[in-house]
């Protein structure tokens, strides 16, 4: 799957729930409760070309990944900035360069990448040089294969 196939398919998605959540520009009427989104009570199945998941989280010090290892495929890391100040995140090797633009203390971003068998920096840049801004590194191997479908 394509960036723009994904991308409009993110688009379709966040529409989606955007309307089911009664986003739909009308005023809600009187006496409505807050709107609610239904949540399957089983985990979907993951679909063939759909993004991998991983969570990181930036402390200033050290990247804390959720895995350190995944399959080959689209990868979509949610980084959360748990440190002092702001840092932009890096995935690169194997042809790969891909970052984030610098992520304020306490926000978060997205950072989608297609990765195949081999190993990546994972890693960060300080916004601004300082007596305490340093360059954190971690790494992730991707292995060959798809990803297994969820349970």
């Amino acid at each position: 799957m394509n960036h723009r196939s994904t991308d409009a398919w993110t688009a379709c998605v966040l529409l989606a729930a955007a309307l089911a959540a009664g986003c739909s520009g009308e005023p809600a009427p009187e006496g409505a409760g807050e709107p609610r989104v239904a949540v399957p009570s089983e985990p979907i199945p993951a679909r063939p070309g759909t993004f991998q998941g991983i969570g990181v989280v930036v402390t200033g010090l050290a990247i804390q990944s959720e895995s350190g290892t995944v399959p080959e495929g689209d990868v979509s890391f949610s980084v959360t900035n748990a440190g002092a100040q702001p840092y932009a995140f890096l995935v690169t090797g194997n042809g790969v360069d891909a970052r984030t633009e610098p992520i304020r203390p306490g926000g978060s971003a997205l950072l989608n990448v297609s990765l195949g068998p081999g190993t990546y920096v994972l890693h960060t840049v300080p916004e601004q040089e300082g007596p305490t801004a340093a360059e954190i590194r971690s790494t992730l191997t991707v292995t060959p294969g798809e990803a297994p479908a969820a349970p």
